[in-house]
């Protein structure tokens, strides 16, 4: 990768708040990780949970200086959501996309998120980069109908941000557009019923003849080419790519949920538990099940180090201030999307060692591993697209497989 950028760390001075965030979480890891099981019987995250990470600064990572946020690095951004991931996994995914969201809204005309961080600097946020319903022209904006799946955190959400293809008076589509609804004026259905991520309440949102005014409304295509409405020329937060971060956000909490899957294994196996139908009395004294236990600690070690070098890339070229070239990109895609799989493949290699014991509801091994399982296969996450997009930039072809690079 180049080097003949700034380092990240010249501009981000944000060392400080990332071991503070990190140790307030540390705090509420009993409250995260007891609350993480009522979610997934509930399928949805306790208030007290949001409310305690809300106060702890989780939700203020990627919003501007200007309206109390900390503007942190995508480094800090993994850290912080792998350690929330590591308790409670939901709260983690919540927390991954209303700040991705939040990172993306701070760059639609300063009228929008005035209106939005000055009422409410602590807002929560859903959205995701998914096109659905449509938008027509109207006097001094837009006429928004239809339904969007998938909405994490709807719940607790604020404020949505939409995608939704702009449409004319032919029928035509002649633009994509996010835009910005507050929650009160959308529709809520309970569609959201599955095996993993039970707690993240990723509904369906629907909007009957909503109308969104022109400021609250920014071009997807442009977006994707770092061109926005408001620029932040001298933020090297503000100037990552946004395509990057938002995968980041997503698989960072997958790295945390292989830690907490860890972490439970390991709690087991201190207790002294033994290997059913055999002379073994403690399972830990196993050859093979401390093999298991190293591969799989050492898949995680694996996730961690391609997510660290990826984030400080993308730090880099956010402290550059250019836009991050597109076989950066690529490659930044590839060592995240190939984290994921790591981080999976690591729950996997765990299971073997609780043996069927691990998917006794009374074991919190088998939420992780349906956690991680439902997360790793998020429609933004895809490994082989990855490969492909990345193997076409080695090869000098221009054209990618996906605009979501």
């Amino acid at each position: 990768m180049s080097t003949a950028i700034i380092p990240a760390e010249t501009t981000f001075a944000d060392l400080e708040h990332r071991h503070a965030l990190l140790a307030r979480v540390d705090e509420l890891s009993g409250l995260l990780a007891a609350n993480a099981l009522i979610a997934d019987e509930q399928r949805k995250v306790p208030d007290e949970s949001i409310r305690a990470l809300v106060d702890a600064g989780v939700f203020r990572v990627t919003r501007p200086h200007a309206y109390g946020g900390l503007e942190v690095s995508s480094r800090t951004l993994f850290e912080v959501l792998a350690a929330v991931g590591r308790h409670c996994p939901s709260s983690a995914w919540i927390g991954g996309l209303s700040n991705a969201s939040a990172w993306a809204i701070s760059h639609f005309p300063e009228q929008a998120v005035t209106e939005i961080f000055e009422e409410n600097p602590d807002a929560l946020f859903c959205g995701a980069i998914t096109i659905a319903g449509e938008a027509r022209r109207v006097t001094g904006g837009f006429e928004v109908n239809g339904s969007w799946g998938f909405q994490s955190g709807s719940y607790y959400a604020d404020w949505a941000m939409l995608g939704t293809p702009v449409i004319d008076e032919h029928g035509e589509v002649v633009d994509q557009v996010f835009v910005l609804i507050p929650r009160s004026e959308l529709g809520w259905k309970d569609t959201w019923h599955v095996a993993g991520m039970r707690g993240t309440g990723s509904n369906t949102l629907s909007a009957e003849k909503v109308f969104v005014p022109e400021h609250r409304s920014m071009s997807l295509p442009r977006t994707l080419q770092h061109e926005f409405p408001q620029g932040f020329p001298d933020s090297a937060h503000f100037n990552m790519p946004l395509v990057p971060l938002f995968t980041v956000a997503l698989i960072s909490p997958q790295i945390g949920m292989a830690r907490g899957a860890l972490d439970t294994v390991l709690a087991s196996l201190g207790k002294g538990k033994g290997i059913s139908h055999s002379f073994y009395k403690n399972a830990s004294e196993v050859s093979f099940v401390q093999s298991q236990v190293a591969e799989a600690a050492s898949l995680i070690d694996t996730a961690e180090a391609l997510l660290r070098t990826a984030t400080e890339e993308i730090d880099r070229w956010g402290a550059s201030g250019e836009f991050m070239p597109i076989q950066e990109r690529a490659r930044a895609k590839m060592a995240v999307d190939r984290a994921a799989v790591c981080a999976r493949e690591a729950v996997d290699t765990l299971l073997n060692v609780g043996g069927a014991s691990s998917f006794g509801t009374f074991n919190r091994l088998q939420m992780y591993w349906r956690d991680i399982e439902t997360a790793s296969r998020h429609a933004f996450i895809s490994p082989a697209i990855a490969r492909e997009a990345y193997g076409r930039t080695l090869l000098g072809i221009a054209h990618m497989p996906t605009p979501f690079v």
